[in-house]
């Protein structure tokens, strides 16, 4: 077994359960030209619920940015170049990026917040 890319596989996953509730669809592209993942890096094309794809840039070390982007429909959707910017979790990355998943991201944690008070008794 090889220790680093067993760890970089889990990240992966985790990165991508992290945020799938908040997207249409996540591909891993493992034969794209950048991904190097004897160094831990891979891109990740995901397909926001604005319809466009972002390619994005994995890294066990660097973390995540956009590398490209593609608006699917005629949307207005831009990327500043603070948005191309290291981001530590794909989450905070989506977070900067969509408005939807921004959405959807705070109706799961007001949801996960209120099912803790409805279990911590009163006082």
């Amino acid at each position: 077994m090889n220790q680093p890319l067993d760890t970089f596989q889990l990240e992966i996953e985790d990165a991508i359960s992290d945020v799938s509730y908040g997207v249409d669809k996540i591909n891993i592209l493992t034969n794209h030209p950048e991904t190097r993942l004897q160094k831990c890096i891979v891109i990740l094309e995901i397909q926001t619920k604005e319809n466009v794809l972002l390619y994005i840039r994995m890294s066990l070390h660097e973390g995540f940015n956009v590398i490209e982007y593609k608006p699917l429909t005629d949307t207005k959707f831009t990327i500043s170049n603070e948005d191309t910017r290291s981001f530590d979790t794909l989450a905070n990355l989506l977070l900067n990026l969509s408005s939807s998943f921004q959405q959807l991201f705070h109706q799961q944690l007001f949801q996960r917040l209120s099912a803790i008070q409805t279990r911590v008794p009163s006082s």
